[in-house]
């Protein structure tokens, strides 16, 4: 049974799952706190615990169990915390975020992941049963080629997981982006509200990506530090391959909200483009409509002039209000002003 049909048959949304690991085989799942602090004592297994749901009686008990620290646990419980990585004495406390986004609407909303580092176990804690692929992480950690299975094996196949979603999310922003771009000069005078609605959309999202995916690379340049020590050793290129994919994402992500700016700067100047050529159209229709009314102003006076009151001075004015309005209408069309 997967991971994730044991979440779907547990019958509740909270619940922790566990896996303990030998030699980097799976020996044992799903063992109660108490039965897994026995199981570690042997100095030979690790093992990982996932706490969907999570209530404080819950972490208070893995609390007592693994020797969590206080502050740590609140965290956990906390309002979101911003992506770090905090040292406790016997284990590490990091907060990161899985992206989930809605290509439909173009909406971010990170789900926090809260991850204890203990000398024998890795603990994660998640409110939202959806943010996290069980299986694809257990299948990384149980594929060929990687590295021995060890505690801090485990948090890197964690963490590239983690900084691969977020990756993946970069590339759908991406391609929403050049959506946008490509659908700016499809028809200006019918898209432009619906442009202007997904620019403001990505770059609200894109505003929340960076918020993470940052903090995210400073986590991972503090967490190779050989102070850290869980990032050494044979594992140290493997870290090093986790903190370049996010820097790499987290560069993109930057570029990716300029293209969203200039793309909504273009907008506004299309829009004052064509405003000026409205203008400018109905500038020459004034000037053109202008011709006959001075004319038949001049013609109104109540004084006497040449064909005044006959029908040579009404077809005069009719000629040369015509021959004015055409030579406008030529002029003004031969610069594109009409």
């Amino acid at each position: 049974m997967t991971v994730s049909e044991i979440e779907r048959t547990g019958g509740s949304s909270e619940a922790v799952h566990s896996r303990v690991y030998r030699k980097g085989e799976l020996a044992e799942q799903n063992l109660s706190p108490a039965d897994l602090s026995a199981t570690l004592g042997d100095g030979e297994a690790v093992a990982w615990l996932d706490v969907v749901g999570p209530r404080p009686q819950i972490l208070q008990e893995l609390a007592q169990v693994f020797d969590l620290h206080p502050l740590a646990v609140e965290d956990a419980l906390a309002e979101p915390q911003r992506p770090k990585l905090d040292q406790y004495p016997g284990h590490l406390f990091i907060a990161a975020y899985l992206p989930c986004y809605d290509p439909e609407t173009y909406l971010l909303d990170p789900a926090e992941l809260s991850i204890f580092v203990t000398e024998r176990a890795l603990i994660t804690v998640r409110t939202r049963p959806d943010a996290l692929d069980a299986d694809e992480l257990t299948r990384r950690w149980s594929q060929d080629g990687g590295p021995s299975c060890s505690v801090a094996s485990l948090l890197h196949g964690l963490l590239d997981y983690v900084v691969d979603e977020q990756y993946a999310m970069t590339r759908k922003l991406e391609e929403a982006v050049d959506d946008l771009e490509e659908s700016l000069f499809d028809d200006p005078s019918a898209n432009g509200t619906d442009v202007q609605r997904r620019g403001f959309l990505l770059r609200k999202s894109l505003t929340r990506a960076r918020r993470v995916a940052h903090p995210t690379t400073d986590l991972l340049f503090e967490l190779c530090r050989p102070g850290v020590g869980i990032a050494g050793g044979e594992l140290a290129p493997y870290y090093a391959d986790v903190r370049d994919h996010a820097v790499r994402s987290a560069e993109r992500l930057d570029s990716l909200r300029e293209m969203v700016g200039t793309v909504l700067d273009t907008r506004l100047a299309l829009r004052g483009d064509q405003l000026n050529e409205i203008m400018k159209k109905l500038t020459g229709w004034a000037a053109i409509i202008a011709v006959p009314t001075a004319v038949t102003g001049f013609y109104g006076q109540n004084v006497p002039y040449p064909g005044f009151q006959q029908w040579s001075g009404f077809v005069a004015s009719i000629g040369l209000t015509a021959a004015m309005a055409i030579v406008l209408f030529v002029v003004f069309r031969r610069r594109n002003w009409l």
